[in-house]
């Protein structure tokens, strides 16, 4: 079920380690791979509104960089709300990714 980047974010104990998923825009640089509520939180570094994706670097998101790197997705993976990504500055994130794919 979908649930909105908004509701994980202000609630996120009642999300942890369940599957989500959730919409929003990402970015896929080195130390950058978050899912943000919108195109402005990047733009501004709002971590807060963003959530880390826990990719790995064989990962096929990865593979298909291009095709992602800051464009709205729909993200599907398992949500940790202990974790906060690189230098502990989101607001959770998102593990075991499973579906990742554009929103059009």
């Amino acid at each position: 079920m979908l649930i909105s980047l908004i509701q994980l974010i202000a609630n996120p104990d009642k999300f942890h380690e369940k599957r989500v998923l959730v919409k929003g825009y990402v970015l896929l640089d080195f130390e950058n791979r978050v899912l943000y509520l919108h195109e402005v939180d990047a733009l501004n570094t709002i971590t807060r509104n963003g959530v880390w994706l826990d990719l790995d670097s064989g990962s096929p998101v990865l593979a298909r960089r291009d095709q992602f790197h800051r464009r709205y997705a729909l993200v599907e993976g398992t949500f940790n709300a202990r974790g906060h990504g690189h230098f502990d500055l989101f607001a959770g994130e998102i593990r075991n990714v499973g579906r990742f794919e554009l929103v059009r």
